[in-house]
């Protein structure tokens, strides 16, 4: 198997590894709604990143000053990744936030990224995408297990925080992609900037918001950090997984995306069943492959492929 696509399913597991951590940020804490924990943990892992960036860096002799363009694009990225970290930890700060639900909902990029290129660039959507579209709402809809129409007037708050993540992934993605068209930051200087982006997003928050929630969880704060620290190490290494499936560009990003996102759909649902007793429905299991053969019937380049390789095989 080609290396991009290890990284690609790297960059999947890193990602489920990261929303479990938040995930026993919200168990540790118990305090549902509160801003001052998400804006700790974007400080400590930006500041992780920061530091472990410019270490890895310097050892690798690769300079942090390098062109203007590639340090605002790794700065707007941090930006976004802020927005990601806060909404993620605020999510799992509500007890009932299930790891599975999440994970599809994280897959909602697919449709925004169509409906932005039809709304803002004119890219009329055909049938067999209104078709894809379609097949994701009933993925969506067995997700949740069927359930009746009533039950979709009054979402639970951190479904709608959730939805917050997707649209900063589809942004990050533009970004790194538009990164690596021509030339392409070191993973490890990425990630300094990166992480300086997010850590001074991150003071800003707490400056508005204080941090008497945090005081008040002195006993387990040590606890907390510690996640916190080990969710930073794992940020640079979902990030340099990020970069490197993209192979300097040669990468097809819609095939890289799809096996990225299959592999965090599926190890989110195996885990939330697994380790914190989330229910494994039939439409939960029946979400995975539709949202699959949502996302091949919506992205054009990842249709062609399959199209592609099916009419290999016919000639065969």
């Amino acid at each position: 198997m080609q290396k991009w696509k290890w990284f690609a399913i790297g960059e999947g597991l890193s990602k489920t590894f990261s929303s479990v951590l938040q995930k026993m940020v919200g168990m540790v804490a118990k305090v549902p709604g509160s801003f001052e924990l998400p804006f700790l943990g974007s400080l400590v892992v930006g500041t992780v990143q920061m530091l472990g960036g410019a270490l890895l860096a310097t050892l690798l002799r690769k300079p942090l000053l390098t062109d203007r363009k590639l340090i605002l694009g790794s700065l707007w990225f941090g930006f976004f990744g802020f927005l990601a970290g806060v909404a993620g930890v605020l999510t799992f700060s509500y007890e009932d936030a299930a790891l599975g639900i999440v994970g599809f909902i994280f897959t909602m990029g697919i449709v925004l990224k169509a409906l932005a290129d039809w709304i803002f660039f004119k890219n009329v959507l055909n049938l067999r995408q209104w078709m894809g579209v379609g097949v994701y709402l009933v993925a969506g809809y067995a997700l949740f297990n069927f359930p009746g129409f009533g039950s979709f007037t009054e979402p639970p708050v951190w479904v709608f925080i959730a939805t917050i993540i997707p649209v900063t992934i589809t942004a990050n993605e533009i970004i790194t992609r538009k990164m690596s068209m021509s030339q392409i930051a070191h993973p490890f200087v990425h990630n300094f900037w990166a992480g300086a982006s997010t850590m001074f997003f991150a003071l800003i928050g707490l400056s508005f918001v204080g941090v008497s929630t945090i005081l008040s969880l002195s006993s387990i704060l040590p606890v907390i950090v510690l996640i916190f620290l080990i969710s930073g190490t794992n940020v640079i290494m979902m990030i340099s997984f990020k970069l490197l499936s993209y192979d300097g560009g040669k990468t097809t990003l819609s095939l890289k995306t799809l096996i990225m996102t299959s592999w965090q759909l599926v190890t989110m649902v195996i885990v939330g069943v697994t380790f914190f007793g989330e229910p494994l429905t039939f439409g939960k299991l029946l979400s995975i492959p539709g949202f699959m053969a949502a996302y091949v019937l919506i992205d054009v380049p990842t249709w062609e492929v399959f199209v592609g390789k099916a009419k290999g095989l016919l000639r065969a």
